[in-house]
């Protein structure tokens, strides 16, 4: 009988233990998750919080999540529930539900800071995700009006990547219809394009050389009026001016400043700068090119423009220039300068003033009898709200001279 009571009471002793440790095994369960989620996000270069967590056999589900990118001040999200889907206790898979991405910057930012997280977190693009609900609104500054609001939008996995599908978007006030996006990654190069799901259609697109740490950036034709709001500034051309351009920009900080430096390249069609008529044979056509090289500052407040060339027709410029950036635009200083031959120069204004057929005759005979150029100077400081009133000082300097017999 007393081994009777012995083994009952050392049954009820041992069920007493299980019943504690399963409590206490579930107590700690949930920050033992929590913690293990927050160290995957941040290995893939994603900042989590979370206020309530849920376990299920498999999955782990978050609420009221906040997320923000590595790097990324301009970025940040919520989301209403996340579900991940566990292998072991590694995740395989995410799903979220009442995603929100509130964007602060322009693109310029976002083409430096995203590129450069794209290149230390290339990995990342490769994992599966899926969202609906998705909303996305793009200000310049927090204080800012939207110029960009995305409602309803989806984010479906792809092979390598995602692509991000919505019905409808708003640009200014105005609907511009369905829009989409992707990013996608292999050994080689991360992708990604932004206002078509085909990254070959895609308004901006940027490839991101993993080996080198060498982005690509496309711009694809278009209006240049699109594009002005988005980048702070109010531009005085024409509707109908396009632009596109190109960018190579090394995304490893360099130097004691740790700045990111590279090319860019703008071709605008339709425009030419303003000049007189005298000048139309020296201003002609209807396209202007402006390359540079640039620097960014690590702050990403300050790029400097150097070894800088606008063209247009015969007309070019070289200099360099400073942009900095303020909460809500820009200031710009640039200082060209060129030199336009006297021959060239009295040619184009015979034929301006004259008419083609005598103003050539003219032209030529200028050849024989002038020597030497014009510089013309440029400095032109402009704040980009207010571009068409710019302060411009022109600095000319004439260096004809007569050929002596």
């Amino acid at each position: 009988m007393m081994r009777k009571r012995k083994l009952l009471g050392a049954a009820m002793a041992l069920l007493l233990l299980i019943v504690v440790g399963s409590v206490t095994i579930w107590l700690a369960a949930k920050p033992l998750a929590r913690s293990m989620v927050v160290a995957a996000a941040k290995a893939h270069g994603v900042q989590l919080e979370t206020r309530h967590i849920d376990l299920g056999w498999g999955w782990v589900r978050l609420r009221e999540v906040h997320l923000g990118l590595e790097g990324v001040p301009g970025i940040g999200a919520t989301v209403e529930r996340a579900t991940v889907d566990l292998e072991g206790f590694s995740p395989s898979r995410v799903e979220l539900r009442g995603l929100s991405v509130s964007m602060n910057g322009s693109p310029a930012d976002f083409v430096v800071d995203v590129g450069t997280w794209v290149r230390r977190y290339a990995d990342s693009l490769t994992f599966p995700i899926a969202a609906d609900g998705l909303k996305v609104i793009w200000r310049e500054s927090p204080s800012a009006s939207p110029w960009l609001m995305l409602d309803g939008g989806l984010v479906v996995p792809m092979a390598g990547g995602a692509k991000v599908t919505a019905d409808d978007a708003v640009v200014l006030g105005v609907s511009v219809g369905p829009v989409g996006a992707m990013w996608a990654s292999d050994l080689a190069t991360a992708t990604l394009g932004f206002g078509h799901v085909d990254p070959s259609a895609a308004t901006l697109r940027m490839d991101v050389d993993r080996s080198t740490g060498k982005a690509k950036v496309v711009l694809r034709q278009g209006k240049l009026a699109a594009f002005a709001a988005p980048l702070g500034i109010d531009l005085p051309v024409g509707p109908a001016v396009l632009v596109e351009g190109t960018a190579e920009l090394s995304l490893t900080p360099t130097g004691p400043a740790n700045e990111v430096h590279g090319i860019v390249g703008l071709r605008l069609r339709g425009y030419v700068p303003p000049h007189p008529r005298e000048l139309e044979g020296i201003v002609f056509g209807d396209t202007t090119t402006f390359d540079t090289d640039i620097r960014v500052a690590a702050n990403r407040r300050t790029a400097t423009l150097e070894k800088s060339r606008l063209t247009a027709g015969a007309f070019v410029l070289d200099g360099g220039g400073v942009i900095e950036r303020k909460d809500d635009h820009a200031t710009v200083v640039m200082t060209m300068a060129g030199n336009i031959p006297c021959t060239a120069l009295a040619r184009s204004a015979a034929v301006a003033r004259l008419g083609a057929q005598l103003g050539k005759i003219l032209g030529d005979a200028a050849k024989l009898a002038l020597a030497g150029s014009v510089r013309v100077g440029v400095k032109v400081s402009a704040d980009t709200r207010k571009l068409a009133d710019a302060k411009v000082q022109n600095d000319v300097g004439i260096g004809c001279t007569l050929r002596l017999p």
